[in-house]
């Protein structure tokens, strides 16, 4: 692309401020900032959206309009990958006649053998769901109740570690914490208490967007040992950049976040 790097090399220097000054007060290391002036956006981790928090955070350090040029960044990778895909058109050469008509009979002969076992894997998905539908139903409720419901009449974490010196401990209601929703675009956790989460960086970096009842509270760019609190009165919205390298407490309780993508999670107060 070639304009992003100039854009804020030439701002950086404008500001009279060393890479050394920018990464001391971006918290981004030199190495990324020099990869974004040369457009060497392969060396950043985290794909896109590290790279767009990387680019905003530079660009507000040296007295640019952060948003600005993240949608210059947008509209150059986006004009580029449109010519990249015109020129890969261009190259394509058409198949024969020939070739095209034995293609269609494969084609043909095979999509008749998918409608065959489709009709037979549709049979015998019937004939299962049929005989042993109530045991799985079974099963999958006491998976749902094992790993998704935490229900304890103990004291939350924090509050466990102080238990032997407190001689006079006051009784706590029991805290239910139920994942109702958990697919490829949302994790969806309800509590019975005001939401309140503890997140701590345990490796590399991740970036985060965080919104307590509708209004927007944090985001930016967390490093390993960083640690944040939110809370809300009823419902807290996040969207996690790298959810492998956090660790997450959800009032007291620790959560899964196996999750290989940038995730989204919501968490909700219910009576």
């Amino acid at each position: 692309m070639g304009e992003i790097g100039n854009i804020l090399k030439k701002a950086r220097e404008k500001s009279g401020k060393t890479l050394e000054e920018v990464a001391q007060q971006t918290k981004i290391r030199i190495k990324y900032l020099k990869g974004i002036e040369d457009e060497n956006f392969d060396i950043i981790p985290g794909g896109d959206v590290y790279i767009k928090g990387f680019i905003k955070s530079y660009a507000e350090c040296v007295g640019l309009k952060g948003d600005e040029v993240v949608n210059k960044y947008k509209e150059i990778k986006e004009a580029s990958k449109e010519k990249e895909d015109s020129i890969d058109k261009q190259l394509t050469k058409p198949e024969a006649n020939d070739n095209e008509s034995q293609l269609n009979k494969w084609k043909n002969k095979s999509l008749f053998l998918i409608l065959i076992g489709t009709i037979l894997v549709f049979s015998i998905v019937v004939y299962f769901f049929k005989f042993t539908g109530k045991q799985q139903e079974s099963e999958r409720t006491t998976d749902v109740n094992q790993r998704d419901i935490v229900e304890t009449n103990d004291e939350p974490l924090a509050q466990k570690e102080n238990h032997q010196e407190d001689q006079n401990p006051q009784t706590v209601d029991s805290i239910r914490i139920v994942k109702v929703i958990d697919n490829q675009e949302l994790t969806h956790y309800t509590v019975n208490r005001e939401p309140l989460l503890r997140i701590k960086i345990i490796n590399d970096s991740c970036w985060l967007k965080v919104m307590a009842d509708n209004k927007q509270v944090f985001e930016g760019t967390l490093f390993k040992g960083n640690t944040q609190e939110f809370k809300g009165n009823s419902i807290i919205w996040m969207r996690v950049g790298n959810p492998q390298v956090i660790e997450l407490n959800l009032n007291g309780f620790n959560l899964d976040v196996s999750y290989q993508q940038a995730r989204n999670f919501k968490f909700e107060k219910v009576e």
